[in-house]
């Protein structure tokens, strides 16, 4: 079995605080790594032979989309 399938078996008993507690952190470093994330989506557009229109909108964001909304209470 490979290990995403078994980290995956694990996780589905992890409890609800504790999957929300790793969202927020993962959208954390999203955010606070906003330009590096859209400069390398850019590099992957550049690549494919052509972009179609639904890559594109998945792989860029709007400016305004880079503030996270407040933390829900837990």
């Amino acid at each position: 079995m490979n290990k995403y399938k078994k980290n995956s078996r694990r996780l589905t008993g992890t409890s609800d605080d504790l999957v929300n507690l790793i969202l927020e952190d993962l959208a954390t470093l999203a955010v606070r790594e906003v330009d590096f994330l859209l400069e390398e989506n850019k590099k992957d557009l550049e690549r494919m032979d052509p972009p179609t229109r639904c890559m594109t909108d998945s792989y860029l964001l709007m400016p305004e989309s880079k503030e996270l909304p407040p933390k829900s209470d837990r």
